[in-house]
């Protein structure tokens, strides 16, 4: 039969396994600790490996932050640019249509202007040497137009225009632009087969000294008697650089109001642009003069006092 055991030991046994019970309930109704105090009790174990991660994150979240600075706008300006670029090809479609309309109306009307520009001028031309000096400025615009449509006038009228240009004052503020328009629209007319100006090298300037001419026959010809040719090329005329003892042959002459210094100077066949901003130099009123009178083809001078 077991020994019995004593009252006395039963009571501690039973309090031990009391107590063991209590501890292991407070263990099982005590919080867990938060993420916080995991991480700080993480880090505070493992300093050296939570130097690199704190790294590594600081890195990726600049690297992100610079991203999302550089295209937080993006949905925005898509947008907008999208919008815009709609507006601009719905202007730019109804510009083309309108210049499609207005080329289609002027192609339209074309004849109808070249009539009202041949009936001005013809009008124009039958005016009196009083009516004519007051109807300068219109002149110089339709002779314009004529010029710039290419339209080809009808001989007799500018026969009969260039008549009143040599009767008329020279005085007149409205003149010289007048007759330097009339003088580029016939000189377009009279050029034939001439080339396109923009591919043409400049002219070279020659100047031969004057030389007495032969005193009887059979004696040797001077520098005065030889002509040296330019041709397909450009020259203005008011070049500060005197020329002499030329012959321009298929030569865009630019003339721009400043003093002509030529001498035995002559144009063939060549294309001239008066581009007057004021009254011309009095030599150049002698060279528009000379213009004027001559049929443009075939013209020869010389500058007062060379």
């Amino acid at each position: 039969m077991p020994e019995a055991i004593p009252v006395r030991e039963k009571v501690a046994q039973l309090e031990a396994q009391i107590q063991g019970l209590a501890g292991r309930i407070a263990n099982l109704a005590a919080p867990e600790k938060g993420i916080l105090e995991r991480i700080k009790s993480w880090v505070s174990r493992n300093k050296w490996w939570a130097g690199i991660l704190g790294a590594i994150i600081l890195a990726v979240m600049s690297v992100f932050l610079a991203y999302y600075l550089e295209h937080r706008s993006d949905g925005f300006n898509s947008s907008v640019d999208t919008r815009i670029d709609d507006k601009v090809d719905q202007r730019f479609e109804k510009l083309s249509q309108d210049v499609q309309d207005l080329h289609s109306t002027l192609t339209t009307l074309s004849p109808f202007i070249h009539d009202l520009i041949s009936r001005e001028m013809a009008r124009q031309a039958k005016l009196s040497k009083d009516e004519f000096q007051q109807v300068l400025p219109q002149l110089a615009t339709v002779t314009k137009l004529a010029h710039d449509q290419k339209l080809p006038i009808d001989q007799k009228v500018l026969t009969a225009l260039q008549t009143r240009f040599l009767e008329s004052r020279e005085d007149s503020p409205d003149y010289w632009a007048a007759a330097s328009a009339f003088i580029n629209y016939r000189s377009f007319l009279a050029a034939v087969g001439f080339p396109n100006p923009s591919t043409l090298p400049n002219c070279q300037a020659i100047w031969a000294p004057k030389e007495p001419p032969p005193m009887k026959p059979g004696d040797i010809v001077g520098m005065g008697a030889v002509t040296f040719i330019q041709k397909d090329c450009i020259w203005p005329l008011d070049n500060p650089q005197p020329i002499s003892d030329t012959t321009f042959i298929h030569c865009w002459i630019v003339y721009y109001g400043g003093e002509v210094k030529i001498r035995n100077v002559h144009f063939e066949n060549c294309l001239f642009e008066f581009r007057l901003q004021k009254p011309p130099s009095p030599s150049g009123i002698s060279l528009e003069r000379a213009l004027l009178a001559s049929n443009l083809n075939n013209v020869s001078f010389s500058s007062p006092g060379n």
